[in-house]
């Protein structure tokens, strides 16, 4: 008998063990009765949890509580009429079910430093241009046909970021469907000081201060009517000042970088081509030929017509002298 409970002990331990771990919740969980969330991404499935270091804290940038405003000024709740502002539980929701696209609208630089796990990028600047990419088709006169808009969930930096309000704006300006757009207004801040997982983030933070990033953010206080939109082409809404942009600022290296290249285009066509100069030369000197032979034979028809008019001229009439 004593061996048959022995027996039986050591095979039910391990399964045991087993629920035993399976019921262990993580020191820091996403809800009560949620720890995790996996969701789909282009580079396969990404499990989204909480840090567990303990004492771990925000730094760097994210750790700023005083920037500038403005133009860094807190976001309203609504960014338009007709959007819906959602948490990070709606999202979570949203990224496990797969019923939204999720938007990291920031500049590429700024999504090269981490993202929001299943975000695709579509830089706020060129929201308009990328509208395709969500369902629309253009329709030539400016506006798009949105009748086959995905629902979409656009987020940037966080509640004191106004790009993805931008974006927004933009969007619905250009004939995106209000009612298909949800906004994060936590953003990454409110994401990274939740400490969930982040995406990516092998790059620096840009290495611009924040002072010098205002040109990109939008000022919270002006009133709907006044809020830059994107209209158009990221050129073309810097042209127009449409919308907030970031200066460029000449690079003498890119610039000498790019003489090189058309010099070496140059003489690669040139290689390629060697009697191209010829060619050229032998056309120029046709069409000069062309122009002489022109004037030449416009003379000679002048002459010629004005010797036929004096050989067709009738001859004036004898005069007859009276005789005595």
């Amino acid at each position: 008998m004593r061996q048959f409970l022995l027996t039986t002990c050591l095979i039910a331990a391990p399964a045991l063990a087993g629920a035993q771990e399976a019921t262990e919740a993580p020191r820091v969980g996403i809800t009560p009765e949620m720890s995790e969330v996996t969701v789909e991404t282009t580079r396969g499935p990404v499990t989204i949890t909480r840090e567990q270091t303990e004492g771990a804290k925000l730094e760097g940038e994210w750790a700023v509580v005083n920037r500038d405003c403005p133009p860094f000024c807190i976001q309203p709740h609504e960014p338009a009429p007709g959007v819906e502002t959602i948490g990070e539980l709606e999202l979570l929701d949203a990224l496990e079910s797969g019923d939204a696209i999720v938007v990291d609208s920031r500049t590429s630089d700024w999504f090269a430093t981490g993202t929001i796990p299943g975000a695709i990028n579509i830089p706020y600047l060129q929201a308009v241009e990328m509208l395709g990419e969500l369902g629309c088709d253009p329709d030539f006169d400016g506006q798009f046909d949105c009748t086959n808009a995905e629902r979409v969930i656009l987020f940037c930096n966080g509640l004191w970021c106004g790009q993805s309000p931008t974006a927004i704006r933009a969007m619905i300006e250009a004939g995106f469907p209000a009612e298909n757009i949800r906004y994060y207004r936590g953003g990454m801040q409110t994401w990274r000081l939740l400490g969930l997982t982040v995406s990516g983030g092998d790059a620096a933070v840009p290495d611009v201060t924040m002072a010098e990033e205002a040109a990109a953010a939008t000022n919270a206080d002006a009133t709907m009517d006044e809020n830059p939109v994107v209209e158009g082409t990221a050129e073309e809404a810097a042209e127009t000042e449409a919308a907030p942009v970031q200066e460029d600022t000449p690079d003498p290296a890119a610039e000498a970088e790019a003489a090189a290249d058309v010099e070496a285009a140059t003489q690669d066509e040139a290689e390629a081509n060697p009697y191209r100069d010829a060619a050229d030369a032998i056309e120029d000197a046709a069409g000069a030929a062309l122009d002489d032979a022109g004037a030449a034979a416009s003379g000679a028809l002048d002459r010629a017509q004005r010797s036929l008019d004096a050989l067709t001229q009738p001859e004036p009439e004898a005069e007859t002298v009276p005789t005595n």
